[in-house]
């Protein structure tokens, strides 16, 4: 309502107030205060990321690891495989050259045994022929 009488003497107003900025401040202290604390919350939640990449990462890499290390082993049990089969195979060659050596000394035995039988029929007919033959008359 409004005071109409002019007698009266108007409501004692109270005295004006100086503005002040401590308002202002504490609304910027809190602006930045709250972009500090999201900038924060953003970069730990890249750094969890980053985390779980470098953790998956890391269980990738002793998969890896692990097939190596297996597939390492296999080829050392087959470079294993082949050298016993090599040997192996190396032992037989030489026991069947040694056979093979056997089979041809005999041979070259009775080929000597032969031949020496027949060198000496052989030598008795020559003498036989180069002697005179004392059976049989002379010829002139």
């Amino acid at each position: 309502m409004t005071n109409l009488d002019p007698n009266t003497s108007p409501a004692p107003q109270a005295p004006a107030r100086r503005e002040s900025a401590a308002g202002w401040i504490v609304a910027a202290a809190v602006v930045i205060v709250a972009v500090v604390a999201i900038t924060i919350m953003v970069v730990s939640n890249q750094n969890a990321a980053n985390q779980q990449a470098a953790a998956q990462q890391q269980s990738q890499a002793v998969a890896a690891a692990q097939t190596a290390g297996q597939a390492q082993g296999e080829a050392a049990m087959s470079a294993q495989s082949a050298a016993q089969a090599a040997q192996a195979q190396q032992a037989a060659q030489q026991q069947q050259a040694a056979a093979q050596a056997e089979s041809d000394r005999q041979a070259a035995e009775a080929r000597e045994q032969r031949n020496g039988a027949g060198g000496a029929s052989q030598a008795g007919r020559e003498s036989s022929g180069t002697a005179p033959d004392t059976g049989q008359p002379q010829q002139p």
